[in-house]
């Protein structure tokens, strides 16, 4: 898929099952499917993108498979940030697979920038690539109907690209002299960034070290947030239970009619009333059918029983 950026460049989409027709006098900018990176968003107790993509690491680990990967950041608001990690050698050779020359390359940025939240587009008869709370993914299209194809020079173009390792341009004699002075005249800031982040380091390792430690957590984000996931599950369904209670309290009895039991066990509430008939019932649990709660009841010797799962 093609489309013009005002610096003359031509976009691309890159992905394995893109196929292209190149002008070798064309320069590129390349746009990385979200099939060739990874990406997460977090909160980190840091203000700047470089101390954020430093942590990226740390943040992947035990999520990423076996590779050698590079990472970048965006951030999104104060302490949220989208961090990225890429193969640097899987995206080279797929570059090389589909004849795209490294010096016709003029930019490489991902995927996540081209959409706006909540859009999604057509890319072939068998992908829909679509954009949810900042998160770009392939889909397949027989999810969707009636989707636009995704039309490049209608969308946001990238201002952001990232460096690949060993990614080479042709550059004239002057630049290269350029870069070497530029580069010798930030080593010494380099020096002092590095002592400042080995800092930074060092306090956020005790820090990590003292919460985990106060509140008695696992060694490895994995177990920890299995262990959330156990407790975030039990917290819903214990809430629903006493939302269900509260509106158990609100049926309104007659004289003769009383709750004789009540009961909750293997994720099911279960309440036994002794006086009401058939006739009576729909009085009783008319609360729970104006609040739209899901029950079965049933008669059983001059008794009515309604189950309730939550």
């Amino acid at each position: 898929m093609l489309w013009r950026f005002k610096t003359q460049a031509t976009a691309l989409f890159l992905d394995v099952k893109s196929n292209y027709s190149l002008d070798a006098d064309k320069q590129y900018a390349i746009i990385l499917s979200p099939a060739l990176y990874w990406v997460k968003r977090v909160s980190l107790p840091v203000k700047h993108i470089r101390d954020a993509k430093k942590l990226a690491p740390s943040v992947f680990e035990e999520t990423l498979p076996q590779g050698n990967y590079s990472y970048d950041a965006q951030k999104e608001a104060e302490g949220v940030f989208l961090l990225f990690a890429y193969e640097d050698k899987k995206i080279l050779d797929l570059l090389l697979e589909k004849n795209i020359a490294n010096n016709s390359v003029r930019s490489i940025s991902f995927a996540q920038e081209i959409l706006d939240d909540d859009e999604k587009y057509q890319l072939d008869n068998e992908r829909v690539i679509v954009k949810k709370e900042g998160i770009v993914t392939i889909l397949p299209a027989a999810w969707f109907e009636g989707l636009q194809a995704l039309d490049m020079a209608s969308l946001n173009m990238p201002k952001k690209s990232i460096k690949l390792e060993q990614f080479g341009h042709i550059v004239e004699t002057k630049t290269l002299y350029m870069g070497a002075l530029l580069l010798a005249c930030f080593t010494l800031l380099l020096g002092v960034e590095y002592f400042v982040y080995s800092e930074q380091k060092a306090t956020l390792e005790e820090e990590k070290t003292a919460l985990f430690s106060k509140y008695k957590l696992k060694p490895t984000m994995m177990q920890n947030r299995a262990i959330l996931a156990h407790y975030t599950k039990i917290d819903k369904e214990q809430e629903h239970l006493r939302m269900y209670l509260k509106y158990l309290e609100k049926i309104v009895l007659k004289l003769d009619e009383h709750i004789e039991h009540i009961r909750y066990k293997n994720h099911i509430l279960t309440l036994t009333l002794q006086g009401v008939t058939n006739q009576e019932s729909r009085r009783v649990l008319a609360v729970l059918v104006k609040n739209s709660i899901p029950f079965t009841k049933k008669f059983e010797k001059e008794k009515l029983f309604v189950e309730i799962k939550l």
